[in-house]
């Protein structure tokens, strides 16, 4: 497999009026034969009380899929069958139907580090494909008014240069 790097191309930003500051930040950039890229995905509650937040029938950030075919972030902690060589995983993954809500504490953050896969499934030439990928959710925000969001990032995947 060739070495690769990621990088964070852009990452929206969350209306002031919701209370929340969302971020998306490498942790560790290469991709090679021993480790995945590893980003990190940050929710700050920027209210004076403690506010519950949930991005739909996983937990809070634990599996996005690019918009383009080709790209799947795990949860650093998942470890999924590997295709022998390469950062895909060997069967697709499975996602709960329960809704799962996170509380976040008054000016806390909730963060999670998401491992870079390759998504299984999709025709490709390669395991791990380069290029720049967008990844979207939609977060709803519960308490006296229900509310949603959506928010996003673009992840660029480029081989490394000799």
């Amino acid at each position: 497999m060739k070495e690769k790097n990621v990088a964070i191309e852009s990452v929206d930003e969350v209306p002031e009026e919701y209370g929340f500051n969302v971020d998306a930040t490498v942790r560790e950039p290469e991709i090679t034969n021993d480790h995945t890229a590893i980003i990190r995905i940050t929710v700050e509650n920027e209210r004076d009380e403690a506010r519950k937040i949930s991005d739909g029938n996983r937990e809070l950030f634990s599996t996005l899929t690019s918009t383009e075919p080709g790209l799947l972030l795990l949860d650093r902690e998942a470890s999924p069958l590997r295709t022998p060589g390469c950062w895909r995983p060997v069967f697709g993954q499975s996602r709960s139907m329960e809704l799962r809500i996170a509380e976040i504490p008054p000016k806390g953050t909730a963060t999670i580090d998401l491992a870079v896969w390759g998504e299984s499934g999709v025709s490709l030439n390669e395991c791990l494909p380069t290029g720049t990928f967008r990844f979207d959710t939609t977060y709803h925000v519960f308490g006296a008014e229900e509310r949603e969001f959506d928010w996003g990032f673009a992840l660029s995947v480029e081989e490394q240069q000799a």
